[in-house]
């Protein structure tokens, strides 16, 4: 017989790490090792795991990991949801939808602006969750980098978490426009954690890095910073280490469009990584209010009312020379499900998609809205 929802006590860290390895099939320990920043015992925070039990035993468990998605001088307070897992012996009881709408009403309560997953569009969309967040991939190969003269670095390095080599990541890392918040101690465990294979170099006072999936023998990149001249020779030396033809870049969509990597590109693609839900719909335009002001760019008026349906949530963008949020109604009215909202403030598909007529000239000089969570955050 199923139990009510309720959240873990600090003793039962085990058997959580146990549930999880059981549900997904995976190898004692691995959460720990995998996801060392959340689910290391020291780092378990119990509270923001729900669980439904049955005879006993977790039956179902979601966990809520708390950040803050920097956009820009912004800081907006999301919800990630990871951890999803039923029992394979008793899946197809609804455990997972009252977990999920546990934590929709969590986040509410608690003031988050947005939720973000990774999982089938179908399954959470049914929640109010669609693909967001672009990501560009450049590929760049060995023959792009012979053609364009960048010949590999003589002196690039592994990192074996050297302090002052720590500083100079952090301090790259941190100049990204789009990035997910970290504290010191997580940048300590995530560039050491198993997975993660980084590599920097420098020269006089510039200094750049690549962070390798290593498990991919130097064909994927999963985080890299600094300067640019300096990781298109890194890449030059790893792919002749590994004996690779090419190397993926991911790459967030922002005013620092890294230049010279791109001419380096012998191809690219564009891609969804995340699913996101509009938790709030006000905290979530004043968190975007910057990057809309700038892309707006422009000191003719505009008002635009959103409205998503069902939850009685209403505000209105007034655009112009100082972007703001108001609650009144505007003539221009835009009336979308959850998931539509979602879809039309951070997927790339067009306007057009929602009927929304003579708006999308407007629409389309604001949106989609860019946030990023670098591979390395993922959870």
């Amino acid at each position: 017989m199923a139990e009510e929802i309720r959240v873990l006590r600090k003793d039962e860290y085990q058997k959580a790490v146990r549930f999880l390895e059981n549900a997904y099939g995976h190898s004692a320990n691995f959460f720990a090792c995998a996801y060392p920043v959340v689910w290391r015992e020291e780092n378990f925070s119990p509270e923001n795991i729900s669980v439904i039990r049955e005879n006993g035993k977790i039956a179902s468990l979601i966990r809520l990991f708390p950040m803050n998605l920097m956009v820009g001088e912004s800081k907006i307070k999301t919800g990630g949801i990871g951890g999803v897992a039923t029992d394979p012996e008793i899946r197809g009881k609804g455990y997972m939808g009252q977990l999920l709408n546990y934590n929709i009403k969590k986040m509410k309560a608690e003031g988050y602006a947005l939720s973000v997953l990774g999982g089938d569009r179908f399954r959470y969309g049914n929640f109010g969750w669609e693909y967001g967040g672009r990501q560009v991939n450049l590929n760049i190969s060995g023959r792009s980098l012979s053609k364009a003269g960048v010949k590999p670095h003589n002196k690039v390095k592994r990192f074996s978490g050297e302090k002052e080599i720590l500083e100079k990541i952090i301090s790259c890392h941190e100049k990204e426009e789009l990035r997910v918040e970290r504290r010191k101690e997580d940048y300590e465990l995530l560039y050491q954690k198993i997975g993660s294979a980084l590599y920097w170099a420098e020269e006089g006072e510039s200094f750049g890095y690549i962070d390798l999936s290593g498990e991919h023998q130097g064909t994927r990149a999963i985080e890299w910073g600094g300067d640019e001249r300096i990781i298109s020779s890194i890449t030059a030396y790893l792919l002749a280490r590994f004996g690779s033809s090419a190397m993926t870049f991911p790459v967030p969509i922002s005013k620092k469009f890294p230049k010279i990597l791109y001419e380096l590109s012998a191809g690219w693609s564009l891609s969804m990584v995340n699913s996101v839900k509009i938790i709030n719909l006000r905290k979530t335009l004043e968190g975007f209010l910057p990057q809309i002001e700038q892309r707006w760019g422009s000191s003719e008026k505009q008002e635009i009312t959103f409205e998503i349906k069902g939850n009685k949530e209403m505000v209105t963008l007034i655009l112009g020379k100082d972007c703001s949020i108001e609650g009144k109604k505007s003539e221009n009215f835009i009336s979308l499900s959850e998931k539509d909202m979602a879809g039309l403030f951070f997927n790339f598909i067009p306007a057009t998609c929602f009927s929304l007529g003579r708006l999308f000239s407007l629409l389309n000089r604001i949106f989609p809205l860019d946030f990023y969570i670098w591979p390395l955050d993922h959870i």
